[in-house]
């Protein structure tokens, strides 16, 4: 089989250490590879003899591989770079793709630009975003495209969607090169360390994402000369932003020994000066989707690796394989440094079991084996292109979905809907009612009330903003339009609904689970104490004509189980009925306003959208004919007309707040 591998930066980078070696062990297994990178492809002599073509990314368009079987392209992390190059290239091929994960690409995004500015691109997806990052809704689709995604750890599997197939493999070390050797005395005297002095080394850059912990090593190093410990760092790489507090300017002089970026041949002799090896950190949303490239180099060194108990940290044994780092703090790393700095027995054996860990589990060849092993099986299924679920029309046949939309139909809304404007606060327009009745007419059009602008909108934010395979639950689903349609365009989706009549809601449980065989049906009221549902395992929870019906005390219990079942980059989203003006308006602008703090938005936030919906002629109203279906038989005195509109919500987990 043919696989190209698609770099987001030259040979000259940690990711391209990876590509390389794996490239060369799979032309072992009998695999023709080539290796895409956007320049510089001459830089991949500087890692050695590579077995595969290394190409540009516009040489490679023009010298497509051959004909050697199925063809996979491998996408080496969704970073706008690579997101582009590879939908066209797989398009020009015809062949799948593979992601491959190797951070949290989100955490890395807001890290670098900013939450406010991370908020704003999602609320308008169409926005642009540095081609070296990954652009938090593309990535998503790109994502639930693929027809497989790897990973560097097993916690970066929690971004694959639902049904698309996934494979971990862990980064390993160049056995060509003498990690292990004895100290270089010569370089050591080279770089003037004193024979009393003890050696720290860090090998790597400083950018905005690792800064502050690596400031923090800096910090512990000057803890330790104020208390008399004479200890130097050895760094390499580069400094994209100060690596320290200009406070330490003066200390850091004495301390620290910078070699910029040196050969990959010189890191063995350079980690041999090392009497610990530190890798600075702890456990948070950046380490603990990573394993640093570095870190298979220090083990394999069989110096003492000192890391943050995360990522590979969580499969060492603390005081034998390694030394673990809870906080990460500057503190933290000078109290574990101290007293290894004169025990060399203690580095020794520390260092041994280190190096006899990378020796088993960190290698090339097993990662090589086992990822093609992956391909095989992805080039083996029947549907390679992508993680949907298979078939839409075979389920859901007796559904009134189903006469509704066709596989075909469902194809076309899943395009149109795909980039649909979704604010965080809004109102139902008569513009976004008569899209729907366009395009979703059977929907529009099926209660006669407020939902008929409701479920279009819920669907439509919801395939705008969360990527096929997420998983997804409804709050009080009733009769399951939407879910039944979310089901069949490949998502996850579980109800949460007692279906016994409370709040006017259907009782028909057992039509509705037969009709969905497919939707996931949990009979409870929803709330942080609901059971069969996973803390942290949902991409969006969402509610359509709910609400408002709930009690305030039971409220509370509803947003506390939005907090504790939404993934920390989750969504909530919600159509609410909202009397504006007529009887009970005090009563639903009180509970409006509670709702929306649980959301994150402010008093003047509701006051200011309430306003310029007065003032909207495209304002959704419910109408007089759906005002006397609701009256039934109760006295028009008893039941005058109100002002009805639908509040739409679309919020992060991380803006919720108690109710």
């Amino acid at each position: 089989m043919n696989v190209v591998f698609v770099n987001h930066n030259s040979f000259a980078s940690n990711s391209a250490v990876h590509v390389f070696h794996l490239a060369n062990e799979l032309v072992q297994l009998g695999v023709d590879c080539a290796v895409a990178v956007p320049r510089d492809v001459h830089t991949v002599r500087d890692l050695g003899t590579p077995r595969f073509r290394a190409r540009t990314y516009e040489e490679l368009l023009r010298s497509p591989p051959g004909e050697r079987g199925p063809t996979l392209v491998h996408a080496w992390t969704p970073r706008e770079i690579v997101r582009c190059y590879t939908e066209k290239l797989a398009a020009r091929l015809g062949c799948g793709y593979v992601v491959h994960l190797e951070d949290n690409e989100e955490s890395i995004l807001e890290r670098m630009l900013g939450p406010s500015a991370v908020a704003e691109i999602r609320r308008r997806p169409e926005a642009d975003i540095p081609e070296s990052l990954s652009h938090p809704v593309r990535y998503r689709r790109f994502l639930a495209g693929a027809t497989g995604v790897t990973a560097l750890i097993d916690r970066l599997l929690e971004f694959k969607p639902a049904g698309v197939p996934g494979q971990i493999f862990w980064p390993a070390f160049d056995a060509d090169l003498g990690w292990g050797m004895a100290r270089d005395e010569r370089l050591r005297e080279q770089l003037g360390i004193a024979t009393s002095e003890r050696v720290v080394v860090y090998t790597g850059n400083v950018h905005p994402a690792n800064q502050q912990e690596v400031s923090s090593l800096y910090l512990a190093l000057a803890l330790l000369r104020r208390r008399g410990v004479r200890v130097r760092l050895v760094r390499t790489g580069i400094d994209f932003v100060p690596p320290h507090e200009p406070a330490l300017s003066d200390a850091m002089r004495e301390i620290v020994i910078k070699l910029g970026v040196r050969p990959r041949t010189e890191l063995p002799a350079i980690l041999s000066l090392a009497d610990v090896l530190v890798q600075p950190g702890g456990s948070d949303p950046f380490n603990d989707y990573r394993f640093p490239s570095k870190l298979p180099e220090f083990f394999a060194s069989g110096k003492p690796v000192l890391l943050p108990r995360s990522n590979i940290g969580r499969e060492l044994v603390d005081g034998e394989q390694c030394l673990l780092l809870e906080a990460g703090n500057a503190l933290e790393i000078a109290r574990k440094l101290e007293p290894l700095m004169d025990d060399e027995e203690r580095r020794r054996r520390i260092g041994a079991a280190g190096r006899s860990f990378a020796l088993e589990h960190l290698s090339w060849p097993k990662a090589a084996h086992d990822l093609n092993a992956f391909y095989q099986s992805l080039v083996s299924q029947p549907h390679p292109m992508g993680g949907a679920k298979p078939s839409r029309t075979k389920k859901m046949r007796n559904h009134k979905t189903a006469a509704w939309f066709d596989d075909a139909a469902l194809d076309r809304i899943a395009q149109r809907y795909r980039s649909f404007e979704v604010g965080p606060l809004s109102y139902a327009t008569v513009r976004d009612y008569c899209d729907s009745f366009d395009h979703l007419r059977p929907l529009a059009a099926a209660n006669q009330d407020l939902k008929d602008a409701q479920r279009p909108w819920v669907l439509k934010a919801i395939l705008s903003q969360v990527p096929p395979g997420g998983h997804l639950l409804e709050i009080g689903g009733g009769e399951p339009f939407v879910a039944d349609i979310l089901d069949r365009l490949g998502y996850e989706v579980t109800i949460v609904d007692p279906y016994d009549g409370s709040g006017n809601g259907p009782q028909e449980y057992e039509i509705f689970r037969r009709q969905c065989p497919d939707v996931r049906f949990v009979r409870d009221q929803f709330s942080e104490s609901t059971r069969e549902l996973e803390p942290r395992s949902f991409d969006c929870i969402y509610s359509i004509s709910v609400l408002e019906h709930i009690p305030d005390e039971a409220l509370r219990g509803v947003f506390a189980g939005l907090a504790k079942f939404l993934k920390p980059e989750g969504l909530t989203v919600h159509a609410i009925d909202h009397v504006h003006k007529g009887a009970g308006a005090e009563s639903h602008y009180r509970k409006l306003g509670l709702m929306l703090s649980g959301f994150g938005f402010l008093q003047e936030n509701l006051d200011r959208m309430l306003g310029a919906m007065s003032l909207d002629i495209e304002t959704y109203y419910l109408s007089a004919e759906a005002h006397n279906r609701w009256r039934g038989t109760v006295p028009y005195e008893q039941f005058p007309m109100r002002i009805c509109v639908s509040i739409q919500t679309c919020a992060r987990a991380d803006a919720l707040v108690p109710v």
